[in-house]
């Protein structure tokens, strides 16, 4: 009875291990692939060991996530997105992007030489989240650590980086007015919805009032003599440029609200 208990935990911690790095989300279905006699099995070229794949669900499932990291690719292999449509089509655009390492493309460096791809599109789970198609107004970059550098010149940062769990990418269909088609790398993300209503005046409002009491606290040393001493003197200094800087920040705040800025204003304004 102990080594049945015994055997039973062992494997049971093995399929935990097993689960750990490689769940469903993150693997590939390899049940068509071909199986070696040592138990290895080749699939959509990669070669799994016995240790790199499972059973699911009647599947076998390659873990595809244990040497390289894993992206997602929204669409499986030999197909690409059609925005317009929202759904995945035939395409014989090779799909291998170029990396970057934020500023600049990495010469001879392939993301299939870092990342391994699994199909699927993204999930946008967390609350007040949505999904955004970055599109031609827009520029991204794959960055060497798996993250996604996007450039949006039009918002305010003018950038975003996005996490492997936040973004597919994939070659993007898209349809010309002519009629004829055009293939780019692009990708579905995940971003976090407008502030809510009256968030810019709510911060401003209050970093208004801590204003009010910085004033206050400055005027009460600089009336009562004692407390003008080389200590105090610091303190008003201080505290006058944080009254400098909150009035700043409170000013860029009520400018998003009203949706009256530009990019040169909020910079200098930060500044």
């Amino acid at each position: 009875m102990l080594r049945s208990t015994v055997v039973l935990l062992v494997i049971s911690g093995t399929f935990c291990t097993k689960l750990d790095f490689c769940d469903l989300s993150n693997s590939v279905n390899i049940s068509g692939g071909t199986v070696f006699p040592n138990g290895e099995i080749l699939a959509g070229g990669i070669r799994y060991d016995k240790n790199e794949y499972y059973y699911e669900a009647g599947n076998i499932w390659g873990c595809s996530c244990k040497e390289k990291m894993c992206l997602k690719k929204c669409c499986p292999l030999g197909q690409g997105y059609h925005p317009k449509k929202k759904v995945c089509v035939n395409t014989t655009e090779v799909f291998d992007p170029p990396v970057w390492n934020k500023y600049r493309e990495l010469n001879g460096l392939r993301a299939s030489n870092l990342f391994r791809f699994v199909p699927g599109k993204i999930d946008c789970i967390k609350p007040h989240y949505r999904v955004a198609v970055l599109l031609l107004s827009q520029h991204i970059h794959l960055i060497k650590d798996g993250n996604l550098y996007v450039e949006m010149p039009n918002l305010i940062p003018p950038w975003s980086v996005r996490g492997p769990d936040t973004y597919c990418i994939d070659t993007f269909v898209l349809e010309n007015p002519d009629g004829t088609k055009t293939t780019r790398m692009d990708a579905l993300a995940c971003f976090e919805t407008s502030q809510e209503e009256h968030y810019y005046l709510l911060t401003s409002t209050c970093m208004l009032t801590s204003c009010l009491f910085i004033l206050a606290t400055c005027a009460v040393y600089a009336w009562l003599p004692e407390l003008r001493n080389l200590h105090g003197k610091v303190l008003m200094a201080y505290l006058l440029c944080l009254f400098f800087g909150f009035c700043l920040f409170s000013a860029m705040q009520i400018l998003l609200y009203v949706d009256n800025i530009t990019t040169n204003a909020c910079i200098i304004l930060s500044k």
